[in-house]
């Protein structure tokens, strides 16, 4: 019996360590990414302990300055469509946050808001904003309101696509929770990371972006393979199971109410991540706030309805203007 069951056992291990060879996905070589992805001009900058993120500007420095940051596995370029359309009247700020992109580990592994704040609190002081509009996507919009609450006399604005934060209050009127994908389910698993930081089927960052956009066919090969390519980057993996497991710390949503700062928030109706009955939520709490839900959009409207975002942008950022 003994015997069976360590022979069991061995075919077990074998068949494991094969298909861990056969599914290896290694790192993307770092200076192959900077040269596909990188931007010129590009500033590397390092703050706190020493932590280093990849910041790019564009347009007119002497015109509002608007932070643009990305949501969970993203980076910069998911401004790609919508920065054109901005870019004559705006001081536009791109930020790859800490184990994104082209930026670096956090160098103590603490990818709480507080620690994600700080980086984007030392873009602001890095470029000397004393006021600027903070513009954020999903994971990145929850940075923003808790930006706002720590350092709201820094923001002119804030701007917020899709934002998530509302699946912590208890409410059946803002729909169902948020689904946790297969990937994230694993991640929050600690014995699971040395798996997660070696195997990462392009198939699953595809599947990942068509559910995020109404329309699949704006689901290209080259978006699947920059998501894919830049997650693989050397502790981005690891990075992203230490965030999955790291305290998001929910009872700040309980401060929402704080934020006096005028405020966009924009949703695509068919978000099937965060659903859209979550926006009603950011809307009743943020007072000095406005809602704009597209009809033709989902997780991604800055992908999806670029023009239409930005023309929205336009009109909100004229109707705060001095």
């Amino acid at each position: 019996m003994i015997k069976n069951t360590l022979y069991f056992m061995g075919i077990v291990i074998c068949l494991s360590i094969m298909a861990f060879l056969f599914l290896r996905t290694a790192d993307t070589n770092r200076e192959d990414m900077i040269t596909k992805y990188g931007r010129t001009p590009k500033t590397d900058l390092c703050y706190g302990d020493g932590t280093c993120i990849h910041v790019h500007q564009r347009g007119n420095t002497q015109n509002p300055a608007l932070i643009f940051v990305h949501g969970s596995t993203a980076s910069m370029h998911l401004w790609d469509k919508l920065v054109p359309h901005l870019e004559k009247d705006y001081h536009i700020i791109l930020v790859d946050l800490p184990a994104h992109g082209l930026s670096q580990p956090q160098i103590l592994d603490d990818y709480s808001p507080s620690a994600l704040v700080e980086a984007i609190h030392a873009v602001a002081n890095n470029f000397d904003l004393d006021k600027f509009t903070y513009v954020g996507s999903s994971m990145g919009a929850r940075l923003g309101w808790h930006y706002a609450l720590a350092h709201q006399d820094r923001l002119s604005a804030l701007i917020m696509m899709n934002p998530s934060g509302a699946e912590y209050i208890n409410a059946p009127s803002l729909g169902p929770k948020p689904k946790i994908g297969l990937g994230v389910r694993v991640m929050q698993m600690p014995m699971m990371r040395p798996l997660v930081s070696n195997i990462t089927p392009r198939i699953l960052f595809k599947k990942q972006l068509q559910s995020m956009i109404y329309d699949d066919a704006l689901v290209t090969g080259e978006m699947v393979d920059r998501y894919w390519e830049l997650f693989r980057q050397k502790g981005n993996r690891r990075a992203a199971a230490i965030r999955a497991t790291t305290d998001q710390m929910p009872e700040k949503i309980q401060q929402l109410h704080k934020i006096n700062v005028p405020t966009l928030i924009v949703w695509g109706e068919h978000d099937e991540v965060l659903p859209v009955q979550q926006s009603a939520y950011f809307k009743q709490t943020i007072k000095n706030s406005q809602l704009i839900i597209y009809k033709n959009a989902a997780h991604l409207p800055m992908e999806e309805i670029p023009a239409q975002v930005a023309t929205d942008i336009d009109i909100f950022m004229s109707s705060i203007s001095p």
